[in-house]
């Protein structure tokens, strides 16, 4: 091996340059024996056997053989090589930049950077944003990657099973993220278990576990999802609180449902959407109703950008009755929407898909403007002086400024606004209960009256009826159907009317549809009455025909005293 005075007196420049270099240089004879090296290379040279240095391409600079065989004939063809590797030196894994060229005089210059701390905190870095902190499972980021992988198109199928938890978000609100933390890592846990290898599950979204599996067929997959959901759907015992977790799974098979394999996780999450029950322990497959279902929805958020702009939507007013008098002394607003290619469009479908895609604000707004709009003309005509009652979404409700926004408009068409009731679901009002109480009682400094549509279907807590500013219950007609008939909805209705009238509240009975049920209603002291028995839903023309027919009535029975 050359003196470091040999080198220097003959290239200066080089030999103080590679002296002061932090990286490892060195140089090869043709033969590939050590010519020279470095400080940096000299410190791991003084702990390799003199017997090793026979080959410093191994030894010095850690290459395996088939890495060094890599560099030598490369070496032999193009007089250089360069490239990143893996290597070993001293034991320790390392990742360096090696570069290799040949000399005019036949030696060989080689210099290695050592990169092992750079890759630590890209591979670091690439642990954070490929896995799951609190489960320690690949996340979503890694699922997509392994689905646009590759696969080998053999006779299997790939199957993608979607565990999604429904009581989530719940128990969190409920206990804390500690305790729900620790409970996606016992489910986790006991799911690891099921999975034919650790690359097989990922934790995609908050209580969402998605297995990716390869299988013989479709019954293959379907089982392994239910056993996967009856792991899932069990006791759990989280810092001495007993809770069991409601799930459904979704499933999509390729290439059955999909001929493009990165489809199969919006697949199963459509799945997935497509199931009905609250509680869980359903597993449905990726269908085509399903995907006609998707389609549909896609279809009417595209033609919901321009259904107010072209007028397509109006309005309807039932009207509610006083039950005593048979009087009209209010009227719930309902929207239509006729589409030129869908035609007649039930509200439940296109306020599902608006709240979906956000255009809930601005039918909601229309709504309200056109009802102030119609409601000042029939009071300006003398017809009437009656409320309106308008259905307001959640997300509405939760928007701070919504309150203002709706006395700007009133205040515009010139409605009062104290005329005009919101009816809202309990389960707005108990998912939410801050941000509904200061809703509710800025509408109540605007003297705006409350309702509580379909009372009796949502939450067992009766509690936010003595703590929110609430006005009128309105009895789901689910109960009203089989009265007086059936002995427990008969139960049902008195025991809500008495609990409604022993809190101040008035009751609104909703579905009525015989005169044996307006009896019963009447003789239980229910103050309102709404349903076919008195009126259909009726477009504005005829609402307005009706207030009039109404208005010389009253003054036919006035002129007979």
């Amino acid at each position: 091996m050359k003196t470091c005075r040999e080198l220097e007196g003959k290239d200066p420049a080089f030999f103080d340059l590679a002296q002061r270099s932090p990286n490892m240089i060195m140089i090869l004879n043709s033969d590939y024996s050590l010519n020279y090296c470095n400080p940096r290379c000299l410190e791991h040279i003084a702990s390799i056997a003199v017997s090793d240095r026979e080959h410093p391409l191994e030894s010095v600079f850690g290459l395996t053989r088939e890495q060094a065989d890599i560099v030598i004939n490369s070496l032999k063809e193009n007089n250089e090589w360069r490239g990143e590797l893996k290597t070993t030196i001293l034991g320790n894994v390392e990742w360096a930049d090696i570069e290799a060229f040949s000399l005019n005089d036949g030696r060989i210059c080689l210099t290695r950077i050592d990169n092992t701390e750079l890759r630590l905190r890209e591979e670091s870095i690439k642990h954070r944003l490929n896995y799951d902190r609190i489960t320690a499972l690949p996340n979503i980021n890694a699922l997509y990657e392994r689905l646009n992988t590759p696969f080998s198109l053999s006779r299997l199928k790939f199957g993608l099973v979607n565990v999604t938890l429904n009581n989530i978000s719940y128990l969190e609100g409920v206990f804390g993220t500690r305790f729900t933390n620790q409970l996606l890592k016992v489910i986790a846990n006991s799911l690891l278990a099921l999975s034919p290898s650790k690359d097989s599950l990922f934790y995609a979204a908050l209580g969402e576990f998605v297995f990716l599996l390869e299988r013989d067929s479709t019954e293959d997959i379907d089982k392994f999802a239910s056993i996967a959901l009856s792991t899932t759907m069990c006791s759990y015992r989280i810092n001495r609180v007993n809770i069991h977790v409601g799930a459904n799974a979704g499933v999509s098979v390729f290439p059955d449902n999909t001929g493009d394999i990165s489809y199969l996780l919006s697949q199963s999450r459509a799945a997935l959407k497509s199931i009905k029950s609250s509680w869980g322990g359903e597993v449905v497959n990726f269908t085509q109703p399903i995907m006609e279902g998707i389609t549909r929805k896609l279809t009417i958020n595209q033609l919901l950008h321009s259904a107010i702009s072209n007028n397509e939507f109006s309005l309807v007013f039932q009207p509610k009755y006083d039950t005593l008098t048979s009087r009209i002394v209010g009227a719930e607003v309902l929207i239509r929407w006729s589409s030129p290619q869908l035609g007649s469009v039930s509200p439940i479908e296109f306020i599902a898909v608006a709240e979906e895609f956000g255009h809930v604000s601005a039918i909601t707004s229309w709504v309200f403007r056109e009802t102030c709009r119609y409601a000042r003309v029939w009071r300006d005509e003398g017809l009437t002086n009656i409320a309106f009652a308008v259905n307001v979404p959640a997300l509405q409700l939760y928007d701070l400024s919504f309150v203002s926004e709706l006395k700007s408009s009133a205040d515009e068409e010139g409605f009062p606004l104290e005329k005009i009731d919101v009816e809202l679901t309990e389960t707005m009002l108990v998912e939410n209960a801050a941000l509904a109480s200061m809703a509710l009682e800025k509408m109540q400094h605007h003297n705006m009256r409350i309702a509580i549509d379909d009372f009796g279907t949502g939450y067992s807590s009766l509690s936010y009826l003595t703590q929110l500013p609430i006005d009128y219950l309105k009895i789901d007609r689910s109960f009203i159907l089989n009265t007086p008939h059936d002995e427990k909805s008969k139960e049902i209705v008195s025991t809500i009317i008495l609990m409604g009238k022993s809190l101040g509240l008035k009751l609104i009975a909703e579905g009525v549809e015989t005169e044996e049920q307006y009896n019963f209603l009447k003789g239980l002291g229910c103050d309102q009455i709404q349903g076919y028995f008195f009126s259909k839903p009726l477009p504005p023309k005829e609402f307005e025909e009706l207030l009039l027919r109404e208005k010389e009535a009253v003054s036919r029975l006035d002129a007979s005293y």
